[in-house]
């Protein structure tokens, strides 16, 4: 008995050791023969990704604009989620933290800060998400669940600082990014050593 359970162990792990090879094969052959159409495969997934995680603000009018796929070590994902009215807009990248931006000039540094920098000011310095946070999710998958569960516990307060004072604000808000940024760095140090 343990010998055929032993058997039935390594024939399944084969075949799936084998459909990773096909697959694996499979991408590089498309990879070196037409590059556009492994950019769309990839694009296809992250799509799936946002549709997964990302799900409750699509249901609430929020559109994905921007979205690419850049295959460079430096390139990565890249999209952006915007308010149905268009006066907020969630912008993710692979290489980058995520920021959200307000109002209608979204390249505006004043108008910008990181999410977690937007937390830790609303939570009045209670909740401070660090370095850590992305520390071990380098999978896209899993670093869009730990975004979308940040986002899902504080958009309504992120919506309701956009309508109420934002505009009055946004040098606080910008003074305020520089305090969580030199916290992201006194983070980082102490970790290092």
């Amino acid at each position: 008995m343990i010998n055929e359970s032993v058997r039935w162990v390594i024939n399944i792990f084969s075949v799936l050791l084998g459909l990773g090879i096909v697959y694996t094969t499979a991408r590089i052959i498309i990879v070196f023969v037409s590059p556009n159409t492994d950019n769309k495969i990839t694009l296809y997934f992250i799509s799936r990704d946002i549709n997964k995680n990302f799900g409750f603000l699509l249901k609430e009018g929020y559109t994905v604009t921007d979205l690419k796929y850049i295959p460079h070590h430096y390139g990565g994902w890249h999209f952006q989620l915007d308010s149905p009215d268009k006066k907020l807009s969630i912008i993710l990248d692979q290489q980058e933290r995520v920021l959200l931006a307000f109002g209608k000039d979204k390249t505006d540094k004043r108008y910008q800060i990181f999410l977690e920098a937007m937390i830790y000011y609303l939570t009045k310095e209670n909740v401070f998400v660090g370095v850590s946070h992305y520390s071990n999710t380098s999978h896209r998958s899993q670093r869009f669940k730990n975004i979308a569960k940040l986002i899902k516990a504080y958009i309504g307060q992120i919506k309701n600082y956009q309508y109420d004072n934002f505009e009055i604000m946004k040098n606080e808000l910008s003074n305020f990014q520089e305090k969580y940024v030199s916290l992201l760095i006194q983070e980082s140090e102490k970790q290092r050593s």
